[in-house]
């Protein structure tokens, strides 16, 4: 778009206006910028911006051409990639230069210099061109992070749960770990789980990723942890894994579990913590429950009293816990393919719009939309071994009540929890829609 000329009316006849265009001149420092494109924004890897866990070996960048000359069009691109934030071609830190490329391609622009090293932070930027120009500035740097490749992984898959399986499973996992003094930069979690897990770290979740994907071709999602681990301190590392079991939908799979830490230093010095034999794990407090509905989801039924309190914090006792079983490194059957996961679920609280108490007793909160969600009930005053019923649904009772009859759609979508004593919160795993 081009700035549009001011006008100003000299004189009319009848109903003709005549005008006058009186353009200002630009300065010189407006007419430099103008005979160049601005510099380009809106920076993203495989589709994302700032992403964690990108496959090393599939790397393609993106961006929007900012360039407000009226019919500009992109005929040329630079692309520097570096390991910190420089729009410098001669910096030392560079590791490719694109060179200027003839091309209005704006997106899947693949990644062309030396193999790019695992769990390593980068950061790239770009110029534009239009017509037969000059380039213009830079973009501000945008950073991304690398996966793992097959050969990468030091960690093991390991297999939470009994060796018996029932119809599905929930299992504690963790591992307290002392990190080096230096100053922490980086800390990345990768994790991949059959079906889910929930990556806890010193008493906090941190993550919670994939499910249902078949076995040969497993996906592993990075997330950037550096302010969640302690230099030079114990730190508690645990994961509260869920397998489903077969299903609508699912592949049977069986339970697994794979998890690698990398954390770099201040100082140059790298380590990294993975799954092995020396983690332990115990039954988590979901005990049997009824199916919800035919396409093999269970009901969350929730034992208060037999969760292990203080599972994810540093100096936990787990010496009656035992030790989880080892399948294998990368590549164990049938854990024989690992991909990159590139989207993630995002989950944020949602508030109820209203909360009422009906005359007999029960609470209900409305949210005025269908959400797909998990419901967390707090308990200020629990009382050991009182089971508190819930249900969720689309519908009210003409009492007030949230409907188990209408609206369903043939889905149970009750819960359960008995109490312990004390302060408490009600949890479950699973959304519903």
């Amino acid at each position: 778009m081009g700035h549009e000329p001011w006008r100003r009316v000299i004189g009319t006849v009848g109903v003709l206006a005549i005008s006058i265009a009186v353009v200002p001149a630009a300065s010189g420092a407006a007419a430099a910028r103008k005979a160049t494109p601005d510099r380009p924004d809106a920076l993203t890897v495989t589709g994302v911006a700032g992403p964690v866990g990108v496959d090393p070996d599939g790397v393609v960048f993106a961006w929007h051409v900012v360039d407000d000359r009226r019919s500009a069009k992109q005929t040329g691109y630079r692309v520097l990639v570096a390991r910190r934030a420089t729009t410098d071609a001669r910096a030392a830190d560079v590791v490719w230069d694109s060179g200027t490329v003839a091309s209005a391609q704006q997106a899947f622009v693949a990644y062309g210099g030396p193999p790019l090293a695992a769990a390593t932070e980068y950061w790239w930027t770009v110029a534009t061109r239009a017509g037969g120009g000059a380039l213009g500035p830079f973009a501000r740097p945008a950073h991304f992070v690398t996966g793992l490749r097959a050969g990468d992984w030091q960690a093991q898959w390991v297999r939470p749960g009994p060796a018996q399986l029932g119809p599905e499973q929930y299992t504690y996992v963790r591992k307290d770990v002392r990190l080096a003094k230096s100053p922490i930069v980086r800390a990345t979690a990768y994790v991949a789980a059959a079906h889910k897990y929930q990556l806890w770290i010193n008493d906090a979740p941190a993550d919670t990723g994939p499910s249902f994907s078949y076995p040969d071709e497993q996906y592993y999602q990075g997330t950037d942890v550096t302010r969640r681990v302690r230099a030079g301190a114990v730190n508690a590392l645990g994961v509260l894994h869920h397998w489903y079991g077969p299903g609508q939908g699912r592949p049977e799979s069986r339970p697994g579990l794979l998890v690698e830490i990398v954390v770099v230093h201040r100082d140059g010095t790298r380590e990294v913590i993975g799954t092995d034999g020396t983690w332990r794990e115990h039954a988590a407090e979901w005990r049997a429950a009824p199916l919800r509905n035919d396409e093999g989801d269970f009901q969350e039924h929730i034992d208060g009293r037999a969760a292990p309190i203080g599972w994810a914090k540093p100096g936990f006792d787990a010496l009656s816990w035992s030790p989880v079983a080892v399948l294998g490194p990368v590549g164990t059957p049938p854990f024989t393919h690992l991909v990159a996961q590139r989207s993630r679920i995002v989950e944020q609280p949602v508030r109820p719009v209203s909360v009422r108490t009906l005359a007999s007793g029960a609470v209900v909160a409305d949210y005025g939309v269908v959400v797909a969600a998990t419901p967390t009930v707090s308990f200020r005053h629990g009382k050991s071994g009182r089971t508190i019923a819930m249900h969720a649904g689309f519908l009210l009772d003409p009492d007030g009540a949230v409907s188990t009859t209408r609206g369903t759609q043939d889905t149970d979508m009750s819960y359960s929890y008995v109490e312990r004593a004390g302060k408490q919160a009600f949890r479950p795993y699973t959304y519903l829609g």
